[in-house]
């Protein structure tokens, strides 16, 4: 008969375990058992798992939207050191040296993202960067191929299996002396929030003899530890039409022509919007922890004349706040900016707090202008300063300032800067409404240009003082 028998037991604990064996007389310990080598020894088991880290065993760290992260590894390992942060040994050595994850095998894992920050994560209004259950889209780069993840909202119910190639991993994420195996990955996310990445593989159950098994195969997973993916940049289209503002304005150059922006001070919009590496828009930019406290801020840059006044900007994202929670689908208008001065400036968006991280993103607008004066201020200097009055045909002077919807003057408007123009004068009764009004002309030949762009100086700007002929 049979001297002895093979008994197969799958254990899914972490545990040690010692086996006992008795017919109700003999035991694994009576008679000469005690001789035999090994001699009733406890087995271990071991969980293992996935860490995700890179060639220094840092865990992934915050990324940009649409641009390929550095290598990172999907290392298996023992459960009990699957955080980043220190060398952690390969598990056992079947799996590591010749098993599924051994140096140039190829494997299916299962992989997966989940949006953590905000939970839900949603680009149905971009659905260029989007898979097919609508949320961003994650790829994965391993052995020169491309790969989709597939992604979910909170908790990781549905994964992709993706075909990985181990390799032996650095010395530095390993332990000791002894090599181990990682599978090196680079990755893209479109678009922008706190993610992890999941790794899950089933492990196959021990076998009773070819063709056998015994027991169900049993998940090795693992999950990173949350990080952050931040806007690439900031698209600003300034406009004086409704929003959104579509197009830019046409860029008047920086030496004084070009079309007309706006009046100085007089209010106009813009348009922001959040994009990733390459243009592509970040819908949940506007969504996540601090949305309401988070903001973005505006500022200008004065691009012409080269040695003039910056002015003051103002209006929402300046002088108010303008919180990340305004952007809607990572698009966000605002219809009260306002600069002061003449000439030429670009608009700069800046995010300096994203999800509670110091995270800087920003991005500028083309160049915005020109910006020209509101309004001149005309006073008549008589030739009679003692009675206030000229006579008929006598010269007078007249002093021409320029100024802001404000009342102020606009510093940039002289000749020296390139951004003075000749002003005509004409004769008006004194109610202004009446056109050179009865038989007499302003000398010479109304509407004269009599004021020349030159006659604004840089001594004092925005101010011409001319005398009649």
């Amino acid at each position: 008969g049979a001297s002895g028998v093979t008994l197969h037991y799958q254990n899914t604990w972490g545990q040690t375990v010692n086996f006992n064996v008795s017919d109700g007389a003999a035991t694994e310990r009576s008679g000469t058992a005690s001789a035999d080598t090994p001699y009733d020894p406890d087995m271990s088991w071991t969980t293992a798992g996935f860490r995700f880290v890179d060639a220094s065993n840092a865990a992934i760290g915050a990324q940009t939207a649409g641009v390929t992260s550095e290598t990172y590894y999907l290392q298996p390992v023992q459960s009990s050191c699957a955080t980043a942060g220190a060398p952690c040994a390969g598990i056992c050595a079947d799996l590591t040296k010749s098993g599924p994850f051994a140096n140039g095998t190829t494997t299916n894992i299962d992989l997966a993202y989940a949006c953590t920050d905000p939970a839900t994560c949603s680009c149905s209004s971009a659905p260029a960067t989007c898979v097919s259950n609508s949320l961003p889209t994650l790829t994965v780069t391993n052995n020169a191929s491309n790969y989709y993840v597939q992604g979910n909202s909170g908790s990781v119910s549905g994964y992709i299996q993706v075909p990985l190639k181990f390799a032996t991993a650095p010395a530095g994420i390993c332990s000791g002396a002894t090599p181990c195996a990682a599978a090196p990955f680079t990755f893209n996310f479109t678009d922008v929030g706190e993610i992890t990445l999941n790794a899950r593989y089933n492990v196959a159950p021990g076998g009773g003899g070819t063709g056998t098994s015994v027991g169900n195969p049993l998940p090795m997973t693992g999950v990173s530890a949350p990080f952050v993916v931040k806007p690439y940049d900031f698209a600003i289209i300034p406009c004086t039409s409704a929003t959104p503002c579509l197009t830019p304005p046409a860029d008047p150059g920086l030496a004084g022509g070009g079309d007309v922006f706006i009046k100085s001070g007089n209010p106009f919009n813009a348009t922001i919007t959040a994009r990733a590496f390459g243009g592509t828009t970040t819908p949940n930019f506007g969504l996540g922890t601090a949305k309401g406290t988070e903001t973005v801020t505006l500022t200008r840059t004065l691009m012409a004349p080269g040695a003039g006044s910056s002015g003051t900007l103002t209006g929402t994202g300046v002088t108010t706040p303008l919180y990340r929670s305004s952007f809607s689908y990572c698009v966000a208008s605002v219809s009260d900016l306002a600069w002061d001065e003449v000439g030429v400036i670009t608009l700069t968006a800046t995010n300096s707090t994203f999800l509670g991280q110091t995270l800087l993103t920003a991005g500028t607008s083309g160049n915005v202008g020109r910006f020209i004066p509101d309004h001149f201020d005309t006073v008549v200097v008589q030739s009679c300063a003692a009675g206030g009055f000229s006579y008929a045909g006598q010269p007078f002077t007249v002093q021409v300032t320029a100024k802001n919807a404000g009342g102020n003057k606009t510093l940039n408007y002289n000749a020296a800067a390139g951004f003075s123009k000749a002003v005509t004068l004409s004769a008006w009764d004194g109610t202004g409404l009446i056109a050179n009004p009865g038989p007499g002309n302003l000398t010479p030949t109304q509407p004269p240009a009599i004021i020349a762009a030159s006659a604004f100086t840089a001594l004092d700007p925005a101010v011409a003082l001319v005398s009649t002929p």
